[in-house]
């Protein structure tokens, strides 16, 4: 496994001073989640607990909603903070935007690799939309 890129460190309250890594989760075909908790400003609490999309070390955004293809080939996220798709060509290291705006919290994704095509699937009155995989 890759190690992540970021650096552990903690002040005398046992409160995180620098990104701590507190979780990761293997994903398959060189993806994985982590989960890092970090020191936030002008919040409630003084550390945010954050969750990352990587494939290797490349970090791919902070993460809501993901799914990986059967064949590994693709990626499907929603960006955490904008709410926006994406998808990633593993084979090309390629993200391609596939929405311009918050839609809906993507609920899952069906992937159907032999027609080209995934289907987000989003809560109750969004739907589902279909993306073109090219």
């Amino acid at each position: 496994m890759l190690a992540v890129p970021i650096v552990f460190g903690a002040c005398k309250s046992g409160r995180p001073t620098k990104p701590v890594v507190e979780h990761t989760t293997d994903l398959g075909f060189g993806f994985r989640r982590v989960v890092v908790a970090e020191p936030v400003k002008g919040g409630f609490e003084s550390v945010g607990h954050f969750e990352y999309l990587y494939y290797g070390s490349q970090q791919l955004c902070r993460v809501g909603a993901c799914s990986i293809s059967p064949s590994g080939r693709y990626a499907i996220y929603q960006d955490g903070p904008s709410g926006e798709l994406f998808l990633f060509r593993r084979e090309e290291e390629k993200v391609t935007r596939l929405t311009t705006h918050f839609i809906g919290l993507a609920k899952s994704f069906t992937w159907r690799e032999e027609a080209n095509s995934v289907e987000a699937n989003f809560g109750e009155g969004h739907g589902a939309e279909g993306f073109g995989l090219r």
